[in-house]
């Protein structure tokens, strides 16, 4: 997918884990042999655990997570305001993928941090090759953690981030954040958000 898609999507899936009083997508058990929508295709490699416990088990997982990673970083669950654990929820732009949004702040002070966790329908070379990052350019980087490819782009000033994280086993992550106003930085600095998407226990393979 190119960079200009993805960056739309992201947008669209913030815009919508900010929505208060929406209903969750319906779960659905995945199937290997699922239509191809927004986002992707078919899994590279099939997830066989249910919606409804891969949720359950991701709530657990992410709230252990934040508290490790975002130490003192007052999140709160972008749906509704409330406070963590995290309103885990099926995301309907992929065949199988879980998204989580949070936000902190108020008002033009405020930011969000998006999460998307989806099974990928390549190999992780094939999805980085999509997203690549220009010579010279200051605002992308590829580094690899383990066998964990990562693309990190920022924004033209400290007020975004956005994280590719694609393994070996077939999980893939976005992983954005971004301030509501211009000039104002993050509260959480890129090594953290590494971290997250690092974290062998986000995972759609357990």
């Amino acid at each position: 997918m190119a960079e200009e898609s993805y960056r739309e999507y992201v947008a669209g899936n913030l815009e919508r884990l900010r929505r208060p009083g929406r209903v969750p997508s319906p779960c659905v058990t995945p199937s290997p042999t699922g239509t191809v929508i927004v986002g992707g295709g078919t899994p590279l490699h099939p997830v066989t655990e249910s919606c409804g416990d891969a949720i359950a088990r991701l709530t657990d997982v992410l709230n252990g997570i934040l508290g490790r990673d975002l130490p003192g970083v007052e999140l709160r669950n972008a749906r509704d305001g409330s406070a963590l654990p995290p309103l885990v929820e099926r995301d309907p732009h992929w065949a199988t993928a879980y998204a989580a949004g949070f936000g902190l702040g108020e008002g033009e002070f405020r930011s969000v941090l998006g999460l998307t966790v989806y099974a990928a329908a390549e190999s992780p070379e094939r999805q980085a090759d999509y997203l690549p990052c220009a010579a010279g350019n200051p605002n992308c980087g590829r580094l690899t953690v383990g066998a964990t490819i990562v693309l990190i782009h920022r924004g033209d000033r400290p007020m975004a981030v956005q994280l590719n994280a694609y393994r070996p086993d077939g999980t893939s992550m976005i992983l954005v954040g971004r301030a509501a106003a211009a000039g104002n930085k993050l509260p959480f600095t890129e090594e953290q958000l590494l971290s997250i998407v690092t974290a062998p226990e986000l995972t759609l393979y357990p």
